[in-house]
């Protein structure tokens, strides 16, 4: 069972909860999260830990391609951090 903080978000759709590990990409793919722009992130032992919008994944995909990657291989490059340093939307 949910805490009671994620199913006042969440009821209405599960894919609205994701996991701190979880990859950004599949979260982009979730149409609930296309359609309410955020999602509540949750730790390992299911406690709400933030939310996670939209407008995150862009900044965050934004400073990432600002950055010099000349150095590294493309095949190799780290995923996107979807909870940058300082990020607001992280409690």
């Amino acid at each position: 069972m949910l805490p009671a903080e994620i199913r006042a978000v969440a009821d209405c759709d599960p894919a609205l909860i994701v996991h701190t590990e979880e990859d950004v990409a599949r979260l982009l793919e979730r149409p609930a999260f296309s359609r309410f722009g955020r999602a509540v992130v949750i730790d390992a032992d299911g406690r709400p830990v933030g939310l996670v919008s939209i407008t995150d994944v862009q900044r965050s995909l934004r400073a990432y391609k600002l950055t010099d990657h000349s150095d590294r291989d493309p095949r190799t490059r780290p995923p996107v951090d979807a909870f940058p340093s300082g990020s607001s939307s992280r409690r």
